[in-house]
């Protein structure tokens, strides 16, 4: 299905492409539809699954299955984001949709967590709606091939667009596609970003020479959807430069500077309207933002001094992994493109030095270098300057991945007068780039994608688990739709990671490892069950046993929704988080912010709540003997919204990080349900661009066939 799926989505890019921007013949066509095949085509042909299924098999429960899966030794361990970030958002994203909510909400770490406002799933990308026509697994092999798909033929386009010949635009197509950090970070989103870039140029080129916005405006806003913000900032600062070169040129020509008034107002304008079409993905993503603790983070990082963060024996590894055929080291960063390209890029320099291009392309590569090492002048001045000093800019690998790539273009350009030529040289740079880099990524049986074993059937979907130590790891536990109170994310909720200390140990860019289940506050979090091995702690009971593992049953948990028999009324976070490190009862006493009242304690109203799901939300019964709070151990983001008997109140935080609504005596109906402003107002905005560009295209279009009807 990965196949069929990307043979026809590839093809049907290409004829569109031929028939309204740029011509291509059916060879070329053929060829550029051919080469990520190099790469996946051991998966896709076999109906296999181009991504690391296998690494879940490291840790209990799945470990025990491994052999029968076929999983021996992990195939590459750096994988391992894709594994517990990336396929568990995409499963998160196809469970919304598949029960009719839109997908603005995870239920399944971390006691609920964002899912669109996060970005990184990717909710509004083009390709990842149509990789929901085929299951899973097969829309993670059709993802990669398609990223490696986009950035050799907008490569190839770009190169043609520049006057170069076929065979060597398909050289740039394949040096970029197949460079070191594409093909690490092909099943990132991180990856799909920068595969727009050469499309991004060729935009740029087109508003400046022929003053026509709208491709750009187009491929700005597939940039922004990929949902990898950092990278955005670097392609369009890289669409930046070229856009200058280009206006320089045209001063150059005409000699007047009033002619780049026009294409920079045009390109400002293609802008505007990209960041309008996708409001609704940028608007919840800049809400998110400043509540995640990754927000403080970047915020130190700026404030540091860029030399005193730079490492020498990370800018050698660097250095050594780009210019050093087959040298590896424990992270990916590198502008690695090969022995074979990376000479061909040198010769080109030299070869066609008086051509414009190359010298805009050499400083591109110069200036992203310069970024990827660590080494003045680039990344110390970037670091002054805003966004920029809170991105990691080692990234711009990718730019000099590509500037690398165009110049051996030229190489190839300026030696291959045959076509023969150019077809042994394209053969040797996809040879020397398989050996190097084309065995990045396992191709493993559809049957290991995530297995349904006795011991995770036996855990309950509308309970919350967790697991102790490293066993099943984090995340994992959304591919069974069982929400796990652990998690991995880049954006984290600030106020849920100031408690972590309370029942969980934070690791360095890992998740947060439960290692104690008698921490009272598992307790409030509703965690009914644990994954474990050995002899339960006091509290826990033996439910399930599956090759040495154990299924932990809790006898304390707290309902979901339940109504504290105390409240503490705090004005700010600090002072909760100090009293609850010393609570040992959350049924007791529950902490309230509330910054119009002096810090006090009440008894809290009596009552009964029965809680049920409604979508991604709640809704409570709830029989109250007199007025009280209710709280609610779901992750308090900014967005939630309340319902008693169909009125809308006001939430406030309750212990810190989550949900509390105020309900008074009597029987009453309380939903509970995530929908923020920021997405409603996105929407609109997104929906109304949309539907003006719509009308304004339908009018263009009347009005030419008027024009063609009257001169016939």
């Amino acid at each position: 299905m990965a196949l069929a799926l990307y043979l026809i989505t590839a093809a049907a890019l290409v004829f569109f492409w031929s028939r309204f921007m740029q011509r291509v013949t059916v060879a070329a066509a053929l060829v550029l539809i051919a080469l990520p095949l190099l790469f996946t085509g051991r998966a896709m042909f076999a109906g296999r699954v181009f991504a690391p299924v296998d690494l879940p098999f490291m840790a209990e429960p799945l470990h025990g299955y491994a052999q029968e899966y076929g999983v021996a030794q992990p195939h590459n361990i750096l994988l391992s984001d894709l594994h517990c970030q990336i396929i568990p958002w995409q499963k998160a994203v196809r469970y919304s949709l598949a029960n009719g909510e839109w997908p603005l909400w995870n239920p399944f770490i971390l006691g609920g967590d964002i899912l669109a406002a996060a970005a990184q799933p990717a909710v509004y990308d083009p390709l990842q709606w149509i990789g929901m026509l085929i299951p899973l697994p097969d829309a993670i092999t059709f993802g990669a091939a398609m990223t490696f798909f986009l950035a050799g033929f907008f490569t190839w386009a770009f190169a043609r667009a520049l006057g170069l010949r076929e065979s060597a635009a398909f050289v740039a197509a394949a040096g970029f596609m197949f460079c070191g950090m594409m093909s690490f970070f092909v099943g990132w989103p991180l990856g799909r970003a920068w595969a727009w870039l050469p499309l991004v140029l060729l935009a740029t080129r087109r508003v400046v020479r022929e003053q026509k916005p709208g491709m750009l405006a187009c491929a700005l806003a597939l940039l922004i959807v990929t949902g990898h913000p950092e990278s955005v900032l670097h392609v369009v600062f890289a669409g930046g430069l070229y856009g200058l070169y280009e206006l320089g040129r045209v001063v150059a020509a005409r000699r007047t500077i009033s002619s780049i008034a026009v294409p920079s107002l045009l390109a400002a304008a293609a802008g505007v309207a990209a960041l309008l079409i996708t409001a609704v993905h940028l608007l919840p993503f800049a809400e998110a933002v400043p509540q995640t603790i990754e927000y403080q983070i970047r915020q130190w990082y700026a404030g540091t001094e860029y030399a005193s963060m730079v490492k020498t024996e990370e800018r050698d590894e660097r250095i050594l992994r780009t210019i050093v055929p087959g040298h590896r080291g424990k992270d990916p960063l590198s502008a690695r493109v090969g022995p074979v390209v990376l000479a061909l890029a040198l010769f080109g320099v030299v070869a066609r030095w008086r051509r414009g291009d190359v010298w805009f392309l050499t400083a591109l590569a110069l200036i992203c270098l310069s970024a990827t090492f660590g080494m003045r002048p680039v990344p110390h001045l970037l670091h002054t300057l805003p966004l920029f000093d809170i991105a990691i800019n080692e990234r711009l690998a990718f730019g000099a991945a590509f500037a690398l790539a165009m110049l051996a273009a030229f190489a190839v350009d300026a030696v291959a007068t045959r076509t023969a030529i150019g077809a042994l040289l394209l053969a040797v740079v996809l040879l020397e780039r398989s050996y190097e880099d084309g065995g990045v990524y396992p191709a493993l049986s559809r049957e290991a994608f995530f297995p349904r074993i006795p011991l995770i059937a036996a855990i309950p979907r509308d309970a919350r688990m967790t697991a102790v130590g490293l066993t099943f790891t984090a995340n994992d536990p959304a591919m069974y739709a069982l929400e796990d109170v652990r998690g991995y994310e880049a954006m984290t909720f600030r106020r849920l990671h100031d408690a972590y200390p309370m029942w969980c140990v934070p690791q360095a860019a890992w998740f947060n490892r439960v290692d104690d289940l008698t921490r009272p506050f598992l307790s409030l979090l509703n965690v009914r069950y644990a994954i474990g091995q050995g002899d339960p702690p006091a509290g826990w009971r033996v439910t399930a046993e599956d090759r040495g593992t154990r299924l932990f049953e809790s006898a304390h948990e707290l309902p979901r929704a339940f109504v504290p028999r105390r409240i503490r009324y705090e004005r700010e976070g600090q002072s909760v988080l100090a009293a609850m490190a010393q609570a040992s009862d959350f049924s007791d006493l529950a902490w309230i912010e509330a910054p119009e009242y002096e810090p006090h304690e009440v008894m809290n109203g009596h009552g009964n709540i029965v809680t049920k799901r409604s979508g991604l939300g709640y809704e409570l019964d709830a029989a109250m003997q007199s007025d009280g709070w209710v709280l609610v151990s779901t992750a308090a983001w900014k967005g939630w919204r309340a319902y008693v008997d169909g009125g809308r109140v006001e939430t406030r935080f309750g212990d810190h990080a989550f949900v509390a609504v105020y309900v008074p005596r009597g029987t009453h109906r309380v939903t509970l349900d995530y929908l923020p402003e920021s997405f409603t107002r996105g929407r609109n905005i997104s929906l109304t661009t949309l539907a003006a560009a719509g009308l304004w295209m339908i009018r263009r279009r009347i009005r030419a066939c008027r024009q063609s009807s009257s001169i016939s």
